[in-house]
C-alpha cells in the first residue's frame, strides 16, 4: 500500500525546484549594468552604483530582475521622496525614501509607469514585490 504513493516523492521535489528556480533572479551582466548605468545618469546626471547583494550604503541600486527585455532595479537614496508605493494592488515601501525604476528600449522609467504602459505585468509587479520585500526583510527594518 505504502509503495503507491512513492511516485509521488520526485514530482514534490520538482514542484519544489520550480518555486525556488521561480524566486531567483539571474545576476545582471556588466554589459548591461553599463548600459542601464548609462541610461539613468543620461536622465538624472547621477552616476548608479550597484549594490552586488552586499546590502550596502544608501544611494546604491539593487537589481530586481529583467522580466521580457525590461530590467528593474530599486534605487534606495535619502534624496527620494517616496516611502510608500502602490503598485497593481502591490504595497513597496522603505523606511527613508527609494524609487523602484525599469531599463526598457534604451528609456528609464518608473516602476508604476512601466506597469500603466503595460511593459510589466500584474504577475511580474507582484514577483518585484516579493524581491522588494525579502530585501527590506534582510536589511531588518522590522517592516
Amino acid at each position: 500500500m505504502k509503495k503507491r504513493y512513492y511516485f509521488l516523492i520526485p514530482l514534490l521535489l520538482i514542484v519544489i525546484l520550480a518555486i525556488y528556480l521561480n524566486q531567483r533572479v539571474t545576476p545582471l551582466s556588466d554589459e548591461l549594468k553599463a548600459e542601464v548605468g548609462k541610461a539613468y545618469r543620461a536622465e538624472h546626471k547621477v552616476a548608479l552604483t550597484w549594490d552586488d547583494d552586499s546590502f550596502g550604503w544608501s544611494g546604491m541600486a539593487r537589481y530586481y530582475g529583467t522580466y521580457g527585455d525590461a530590467v528593474v532595479y530599486a534605487f534606495d537614496a535619502n534624496t527620494c521622496d517616496v516611502t510608500n508605493l502602490e503598485v497593481a494592488g502591490e504595497d513597496f515601501w522603505w523606511p527613508n525614501g527609494f524609487s523602484i525604476w525599469v531599463y526598457h528600449d534604451g528609456e528609464v522609467m518608473r516602476l508604476e509607469e512601466a506597469y500603466e504602459q503595460e511593459i510589466l505585468t500584474k504577475r511580474n509587479v507582484k514577483k518585484i514585490a516579493r524581491i522588494h520585500a525579502r530585501y527590506v526583510r534582510r536589511k531588518d527594518f522590522g517592516h
